[in-house]
């Protein structure tokens, strides 16, 4: 995995909290680059013997689809400008081996339209990691609405690509749905659905 140490911890906490407390629904990744830290939710509901959820692993497998004029980094650097040759085949050699394997759906192509068709019926905890505005702001209008109470949000560069942020700050701008989010690390925030 690419996440600092950190993020890895905080993604397994999260999934230990969502085992342990029985929170209904499955796993989802927007944005699994080489399966990282989909091997680590894996491997961590294997520790505590959950083998009842299905993990869904969403990234084009062939970098960023779409830039908009929100997506640079804090300091105004470019980002989501590149493609780059489909590395769907490394990232499951990655994951061969990997505690309940069968379980992880891997769906290809960008979220903003495969959500719309391909996506679990409750999810109890959700890691956004596709950085950009558009991305960020589909993953939320689609997986928010069935994440269960008591579930997980993570949102990996919101401190990090403005369009993560502004994509997070608009959707939650309401008062009355705004969560509290707690920092992982400079990069990264994480907040429990109430």
């Amino acid at each position: 995995s690419l996440l600092p140490v950190e993020n890895l911890w905080s993604l397994y906490a999260a999934v230990k909290y969502i085992s342990q407390r029985g929170i209904p629904g499955d796993l989802v990744e927007c944005g699994v680059f080489l399966g990282g830290s989909v091997r680590l939710m894996a491997e961590t509901l294997a520790t505590f013997r959950d083998d009842t959820r299905t993990i869904y692993a969403y990234d084009t497998f062939t970098g960023f689809v779409r830039r908009s004029d929100s997506d640079v980094t804090h300091d105004g650097q470019l980002i989501c400008d590149y493609a780059t040759a489909n590395f769907r085949r490394e990232t499951e050699s990655n994951l061969e081996g990997t505690p309940y394997a069968d379980r992880i759906r891997i769906v290809e192509g960008d979220v903003t339209a495969t959500l719309k068709s391909t996506k679990p019926a409750q999810v109890a905890l959700a890691r956004l990691d596709t950085d950009s505005y558009d991305t960020t702001l589909a993953e939320l209008e689609q997986l928010y609405p069935i994440l269960s109470p008591g579930g997980v949000l993570i949102i990996d560069d919101y401190g990090y690509c403005r369009g993560a942020r502004q994509a997070t700050d608009e959707f939650f701008r309401d008062p009355k749905q705004s969560l509290l989010f707690l920092r992982s690390d400079i990069y990264c925030r994480i907040a429990v659905k109430v």
